[in-house]
């Protein structure tokens, strides 16, 4: 390159350069891009231990004369390490897109910040080079069913049902979530989830719980789901869909009143009273339909508490009816209980006023 200049006043200048630039045919690099597979639904440079890895870089060499492009990866943050040969290609000509790809092992070491990074082979003292960052995390779950949705069990004696889903590791489904913290939650009133019960995932990443009900847990349709906690290592957590458990239980239902009493026909009231409990040991049962039978007269219970059930048997009821002893039948029914029927012989005894007289 020459230069030279002059001006009124000045003295003439001239500048000569050689070699001051030279033009070039490449190799040159662009547009790096890490892009991860997409199972999650998500092909950007962020991605699970357990996703492929795909790198590429656009390669131009004007000459016809064959470059190799090389890429490597290497983790900056929070481990640091050595740079890692991802592998190599031989190309020819101009905007060539070369695709390379690399995979991990399930090792929380390699979660971190990394850099990808392409060079070419040198042509007349010049290569290209370029680069692309990446970060490794956790891989993403899912909880999918298996088994327990609307099933049925009671809280009396020891039976059990067996609430079941399995979890899958989207980024890698070929490699089963194994003995990873889990929890099954169980609604206690059809809305309100309790605390939990702890448990681990199978060989093949099944979360099971064979749940037998204590008295926590109300009768009825009680949802459940259970989730993958969020202290794995190589695991974001996750939790399965809402499924319904069908709690029942049984009464326990005594007569309590009259046993063994005496009324005169047509002129006394006779109170009738029965008790209703949970035969699970979970106490009094309000909201029943509890119904006393005599003689083909029926009256329904009204709850006053304490499992205590009672109605009365008016003295005009009674005014016809023949003189002696009587039993008295209950029955009791209630949504997601076991209908229930006791009979008490001998209840009462019916006299005549004429009786009393004598």
């Amino acid at each position: 390159i020459t230069m030279n200049a002059t001006k009124e006043g000045y003295a003439y200048g001239f500048n000569r350069s050689i070699h001051a630039y030279r033009l070039s045919d490449g190799p040159f690099l662009s547009d790096p891009k890490v892009n991860t597979s997409i199972e999650d639904g998500d092909d950007g440079p962020v991605g699970g231990w357990g996703e492929t890895y795909y790198l590429s870089v656009t390669a131009t060499h004007a000459s016809p004369q064959p470059i190799t492009v090389y890429a490597y990866i290497k983790q900056l943050t929070p481990q640091g390490g050595n740079w890692q040969l991802v592998g190599s290609q031989e190309i020819t000509g101009m905007n060539v897109t070369v695709n390379f790809s690399t995979t991990f092992s399930k090792d929380s070491s390699v979660q971190g910040q990394w850099l990808a990074w392409f060079n070419t082979s040198e042509v007349n003292n010049v290569s290209g080079t370029a680069s692309a960052a990446f970060a490794i995390e956790r891989d993403d779950t899912n909880n999918t069913y298996i088994s327990g949705d609307a099933s049925n069990v009671s809280r009396v004696g020891s039976n059990t049902t067996t609430l079941k889903t399995r979890v899958f590791d989207i980024d890698r489904p070929a490699t089963p979530v194994s003995t990873e913290e889990g929890l099954v939650r169980i609604t206690v009133d059809g809305i309100n989830y309790g605390t939990g019960q702890p448990l681990f995932t199978s060989s093949t990443g099944q979360l099971t719980y064979s749940f037998n009900p204590s008295c926590a847990y109300q009768t009825g349709a009680q949802k459940w789901r259970t989730e993958l906690v969020n202290g794995s290592s190589y695991y974001k957590p996750s939790t399965s869909s809402e499924f319904v458990v069908n709690i029942y239980s049984a009464f326990s239902l005594q007569i309590t009143s009259p046993i063994n009493k005496t009324f005169v026909r047509g002129v006394d009231t006779i109170p009738l009273t029965a008790s209703l409990n949970d035969a699970g040991g979970c106490g009094p049962v309000p909201d029943a339909n509890l119904v006393f039978h005599v003689n083909g007269y029926e009256c329904t219970g009204t709850y006053s508490g304490n499992g205590v059930y009672s109605c009365v048997i008016p003295a005009r009821v009674t005014r016809l009816w023949p003189i002696g002893w009587y039993g008295v039948l209950s029955d009791a029914e209630k949504p997601y209980y076991d209908n229930a029927t006791k009979y008490l012989q001998n209840s009462f005894k019916l006299i005549s006023v004429s009786a009393i007289r004598a």
